[in-house]
């Protein structure tokens, strides 16, 4: 009985999904009607998710912790969030709702299994449903024979990858599979082997996370979606990924994290200079914090990749602050709409501030933190990645992630001149409440850990991921 306990934030997910079933077969059922049970399934799996203790959870293939069940509940947060803000765009545009409203709780509970599993079969099992509920929310944006392309492309991409990661799991064997076995079994492989079971494993995961070089199909698929689309790539599915990334590094990759070393510093250098350079040479908005998430993304990687316990925490750190900022960045962007439709060039949105002062503050507010300017938290995140560095002697990741920085406010500041120093051209349909609320709670948040910054660390035992 203690082990169903522990499931009822799943059960929550899937009785939100039979209930989504049984209203589109009955019939008679609006948009709001949908989304409303989305909503009240997300809050219920939150819910049960607060009240799992480690005694409850005596689940075969998974592990209860601190860091499995806040990144649970960040997510779904995130998800209640996106739905509030979606419905709108399919009330206006008159399209079925029930696939939409499926497909967030179903990529919700892949996210948790992805972060909570302990067993290599069931992640990438995972993983591999989450990439084709992505390529089924591209289905659901699919406007345009650009978009279609792109699609098609992510599809076969991710299906190589997919590929990749079932061969390593085939010569790792069923019997490693679990994250406290694998360790030893892919060392003992003989290192051809070995290297190809690294390979399968790290390949899916830098995809999925749009790590530079692997971030091509990120940014093409971002800037021609649909807001309600771009919002959850760029938002949902990151944490539980970054998790997971993080707790198999350290349970089963540890032993060869000198040789990964380097490779994660590569890779992390050359995301924060892509996203970067890339984020100046677009006018759309959302592929701008497209390629400010892979800069974002490449710090991260920077500051996690010695995998020391201070290291882990301050890149989950990062992550929250990040995902906290760009929500608030992304609840503006439903606010840049005029007849009905959504806005996305910079030559747009001239004079929004004038219209939308509080919006356009909330905007620039945000930013800020994204950038890392002090005293907000993104600041002292990114202090304290510097602080990582100076302490392993790596002074030069202090130059690089300050490059970096450096090349991507010009992108910002274009935004900041449409915003609040274009002329207007434009007239704005009225913002609805909903928007403004989103904005002031995250504003609240975001002022909150100003003001207590030790609440980045409330509760969150991250070294607990080391097992």
């Amino acid at each position: 009985m203690s082990g169903m306990f522990g499931l009822l934030n799943m059960f929550a997910l899937f009785a939100g999904m039979l209930w989504l079933g049984i209203q589109r077969v009955w019939g008679g059922f609006s948009a709001k009607d949908y989304f409303l049970t989305a909503k009240i399934s997300v809050v219920a799996s939150i819910v049960f998710s607060l009240l799992i203790k480690e005694e409850n959870w005596a689940i075969p293939y998974f592990s209860a912790n601190v860091p499995s069940i806040w990144t649970f509940v960040l997510t779904a947060g995130v998800v209640y969030l996106w739905l509030v803000l979606s419905l709108k765009w399919f009330v206006v545009e008159d399209l079925p709702a029930c696939l939409f409203c499926f497909l967030s709780l179903a990529a919700l509970l892949c996210c948790h299994t992805i972060a909570s599993t302990v067993n290599f079969g069931v992640l990438f099992g995972a993983m591999a449903v989450l990439a084709l509920i992505n390529y089924l929310f591209l289905y659901l944006s699919q406007q345009t024979e650009e978009l279609h392309n792109i699609s098609s492309r992510y599809g076969l991409s991710v299906l190589f990858f997919i590929f990749l990661a079932a061969l390593s799991l085939y010569f790792l064997t069923p019997e490693n599979w679990d994250l406290q076995h694998s360790a030893g079994a892919a060392a003992a492989a003989g290192t051809l082997k070995t290297y190809f079971i690294l390979a399968g494993i790290l390949f899916i995961f830098l995809f999925m996370l749009a790590v530079a070089p692997l971030h091509f199909w990120f940014t093409d698929t971002i800037a021609p979606a649909v807001l309600p689309v771009a919002f959850y790539f760029s938002l949902v599915p990151q944490i539980s990924l970054w998790t997971a990334f993080i707790k198999v590094n350290l349970q089963v990759l540890r032993p060869l994290m000198d040789n990964l070393d380097a490779m994660y510093l590569v890779l992390g250098v050359l995301s924060v200079f892509v996203g970067a350079i890339g984020a100046n040479t677009s006018r759309n908005l959302k592929k701008i914090f497209a390629c400010s998430g892979i800069y974002n993304l490449g710090v991260m990687l920077l500051t996690t990749a010695s995998f020391t316990d201070k290291s882990v925490f301050a890149g989950l750190v990062y992550m929250q602050v990040y995902i906290l900022a760009l929500a608030g960045i992304y609840t503006v962007f439903y606010g840049f709409k005029s007849r009905g439709d959504y806005l996305y060039n910079l030559n747009m949105i001239g004079g929004f501030a004038k219209v939308r002062p509080f919006a356009a503050g909330a905007l620039l507010f945000f930013m800020a933190s994204l950038a890392g300017l002090a005293p907000l938290p993104g600041f002292w995140v990114i202090w304290a990645a510097m602080g990582g560095f100076a302490h392993t002697a790596r002074f030069g990741l202090t130059a690089v992630v300050l490059g970096g920085m450096l090349l991507l406010i010009p992108a910002y500041l274009q935004v900041v001149r449409a915003v609040c120093f274009s002329k207007k051209n434009t007239n704005f349909d009225r913002t609805e409440n909903s928007i403004y609320a989103i904005l002031v709670f995250l504003t609240v948040l975001i002022l909150l850990l100003v003001c207590r910054p030790q609440l980045l660390d409330i509760q969150m035992q991250w070294a607990a991921l080391a097992g």
